[in-house]
């Protein structure tokens, strides 16, 4: 995370450089080299601990620009440079390009969403069936998004073999994903209802309760629970211009649901 941010990257080689020099010095003043070497070594890692603090920070940061202030252009604008950074680990690009993607999806640039999502290599070894879940599940929502019911149920399919299989613990996602193509094939029911207002009940982002409540939005309005529907569309038309789903909820009301 540190070679993410330029900043926390310069302090960190600022920390190493005074770690040098005051072990340098102990050596210089008669210290043995054993003690000036684990001089050093802890200068290096309470460099690495507060550069690494510093960079968690700013990354919580850039992210509290989509999942809460729920600006997506605005974090595309910021985070892109970032994420795109090549000398990040594997696992730290992996999670930043899933979040960029978000980010694209949440404006409802799909296309773009989907190009960086398949665009993101699946990690090795034990997380391979983790980060391959997160990728089938994060394809599926955005076809979702898209009304392409044909490749959403394929990705849905895929995702939930893993499930059952014991590769991943994404059952809750999946849960919500089968809920969104029931209701593309205009066969919700109270069941599903009931799935999206549990999860509202968790500890979510303002996004993702935002999600959740113009999705509860739609499965009222085709039950014909008309006023529930409307309801749960006012409360999403009050977000943010960029969310796609603000500007879907304000057509909605204008025609009349």
């Amino acid at each position: 995370m540190i070679s993410a941010f330029p900043t926390t990257k310069a302090y960190f080689i600022a920390g190493l450089s005074l770690s040098f020099l005051i072990s340098a010095g102990m050596i210089h003043d008669g210290r043995s080299l054993p003690a000036a070497f684990l001089g050093f070594l802890f200068g290096v890692s309470i460099s690495w601990l507060i550069s690494s603090l510093i960079a968690l920070t700013n990354h919580r940061k850039l992210l509290n620009i989509l999942y809460r202030e729920m600006k997506p252009k605005d974090f595309i604008a910021v985070y892109y440079p970032v994420a795109k950074n090549d000398k990040l680990r594997k696992n730290i690009h992996f999670s930043m390009m899933c979040f960029l993607s978000n980010a694209y999806s949440a404006a409802g640039e799909y296309d773009i969403a989907m190009e960086v999502l398949n665009s993101i290599q699946v990690l090795d070894s034990r997380k391979q069936q983790q980060s391959k879940a997160i990728l089938t599940g994060n394809r599926c929502d955005i076809y979702c998004a898209m009304e392409n019911i044909v490749l959403a149920k394929k990705e849905y399919s895929d995702l939930k073999t893993m499930v059952n299989a014991g590769e991943t613990s994404q059952k809750s996602i999946l849960d919500l994903l089968k809920v969104k193509i029931n209701l593309l094939e205009e066969n919700v029911s109270e069941e599903d209802c009931e799935i999206v207002r549990s999860t509202l009940k968790g500890n979510l982002t303002p996004l993702f309760q935002l999600q959740l409540r113009y999705l509860l939005a739609q499965l009222y309005e085709q039950q014909g629970e008309y006023e529930f529907a409307q309801t749960y569309y006012e409360e999403t038309a009050n977000g943010n211009e960029q969310l796609a789903i603000v500007r879907k909820a304000k057509i909605h009301l204008n025609k009349g649901v």
